[in-house]
C-alpha cells in the first residue's frame, strides 16, 4: 500500500470514527429519554437535554472532516459515495438526538407518569426504536449492507405499533382521561418515537448506498378502488391501474353492495384491450386484505369515500374522482379513470414511472 493510500484509509477511519463517535453519544440520549418517560423523571430529562449540545457539536466536527477530505482526496467512486453517505447520516443522527430532545421536553411538561395500555404501547414502541437505532448504526459499524437491509423491514411494524398507540391515545382524548396538554405532548412523544425509526430507515439506506450504489427502492403504494357494486367502475380502476402503473402500485377495489360478477361488457373490453382481469372480483369492504390502516390511499368512484369508511386512517389519503356516468360507453369511462390514475400515480411517485398507456 502506497502512503497516499494509506493516508486515504486513515482519514477514512477518523471519519468512521467521528460518526460513530456521534452515534454513541445519540444511542445514550435517546435511552435516557426513554427511561425518563418510562419514570417520569424531569431531572434526568433534563440533564439529557443539556447532553444535546456535544452532540451539535460532533455532528458539526464530522462534517468538517468530510469536507477536508473532499478538498484533500477529491473522491470519487466508492470513496464519493461513503463521503456523501456519511454527510447525510451526519444529519440523520442529528435529528434523531433531537427527537430525544423533544421527547424530554414533552416529558418534563407533563403533570404525571404515563400509564395503562397507553404505557405499555409506547414502552413497546421505544423500546423498538432503539433496537432498530442501535442495528442500524452496527450495520455501518460492521459494513453490513444485509444488516441494514435486514434492519429496514422494522420500520414497518413500528409504524404499526404508531397506530395502535394513537388510537389509544384518541381513546384517551373521548373519555377525558388526563388532561389536554398532557395527551398533546403524549402524541409528541409517539411522533418522536416514529420518526427515530424512520431515521434508523434513513441510516440503513445510506448503509447499502454507500457500499452497492444501491439506492432505496419505494415500497409499492397499496391504493383502493370504492364503489357501490364493483360491475363497471371497480374493474375498469384496477385494469388501469395495473396497466399504466404495474411496478409501483397494488390496486384493490371494494364495494358497498358488491354484485356477483363484473359486467359482462366490461369484461368483453378489459380482455379485448389485453388486460389480465383473472383475479378483478366484485369485493365487499369487509373482505378487503388486511387492515384498512395499511392502505395509502383511498378513492372513491361513487359519491364520497366517507360512504365507504368511517374515518380515513392516519398516515393514509383519500380522494373522489368524478367519473362520467352510466350514459357514457365503457372505453369512455376506462379513459376517464386511466387519465385519473396516471395524475394520481404520477404525483405520488413522479412522471419518471413508465406509463403503457
Amino acid at each position: 500500500m502506497s502512503h497516499y493510500e494509506k493516508s486515504l484509509e486513515a482519514d477514512v477511519e477518523k471519519i468512521r470514527a467521528g460518526v460513530l463517535g456521534v452515534a454513541a453519544a445519540v444511542e445514550a440520549n435517546l435511552d435516557a429519554a426513554l427511561r425518563a418517560l418510562s419514570r417520569a423523571d424531569r431531572d434526568l430529562a433534563y440533564k439529557t437535554i443539556l447532553l444535546d449540545h456535544p452532540i451539535n457539536r460532533g455532528v458539526e466536527r464530522v462534517d468538517d472532516i468530510c469536507h477536508h477530505f473532499v478538498v484533500r482526496h477529491l473522491p470519487s467512486a466508492g470513496h464519493l459515495r461513503f463521503i456523501s453517505s456519511v454527510l447525510r447520516m451526519n444529519v440523520e443522527l442529528e435529528r434523531i438526538g433531537d427527537y430525544a430532545e423533544t421527547i424530554c421536553h414533552e416529558v418534563a411538561s407533563l403533570t404525571g407518569p404515563i400509564e395503562g395500555h397507553f404505557r405499555l404501547s409506547v414502552d413497546a414502541m421505544g423500546k423498538d426504536a432503539l433496537d432498530m437505532y442501535r442495528s442500524a448504526v452496527n450495520a455501518f459499524r460492521e459494513q453490513n449492507d444485509a444488516k441494514a437491509r435486514q434492519t429496514m423491514a422494522a420500520a414497518r411494524a413500528i409504524e404499526r405499533d404508531f397506530h395502535v398507540a394513537y388510537e389509544q391515545l384518541a381513546s384517551e382524548g373521548e373519555e377525558g382521561v388526563g388532561t389536554t396538554r398532557d395527551r398533546f405532548s403524549k402524541l409528541v412523544v409517539l411522533s418522536s418515537l416514529e420518526r427515530v425509526a424512520d431515521q434508523s430507515k434513513n441510516l440503513c439506506e445510506e448503509v447499502v448506498w454507500a457500499l452497492s450504489g444501491e439506492r432505496k427502492r419505494r415500497r409499492p403504494m397499496r391504493v383502493v378502488f370504492f364503489d357501490r357494486t364493483n360491475e363497471v367502475l371497480g374493474p375498469l380502476a384496477v385494469a388501469a391501474a395495473r396497466k399504466s402503473h404495474p411496478t409501483v402500485g397494488t390496486y384493490f377495489m371494494a364495494a358497498t353492495a358488491p354484485a356477483d360478477q363484473v359486467r359482462s361488457d366490461v369484461r368483453e373490453f378489459l380482455e379485448r384491450t389485453g388486460h389480465d382481469i383473472g383475479d378483478i372480483v366484485p369485493t365487499a369492504v369487509a373482505d378487503l386484505p388486511g387492515d384498512l390502516s395499511e392502505f395509502d390511499v383511498f378513492v372513491s368512484l361513487q359519491g364520497q369515500y366517507g360512504d365507504y369508511v368511517e374515518r380515513v386512517p392516519f398516515g393514509g389519503a383519500a380522494v373522489n374522482w368524478k367519473v362520467p356516468d352510466g350514459d357514457a360507453s365503457v372505453e369512455d369511462r376506462y379513459r376517464s379513470l386511466l387519465s385519473n390514475v396516471v395524475e394520481l400515480m404520477d404525483t405520488i411517485r413522479g412522471p419518471e414511472a413508465e406509463h403503457a398507456r
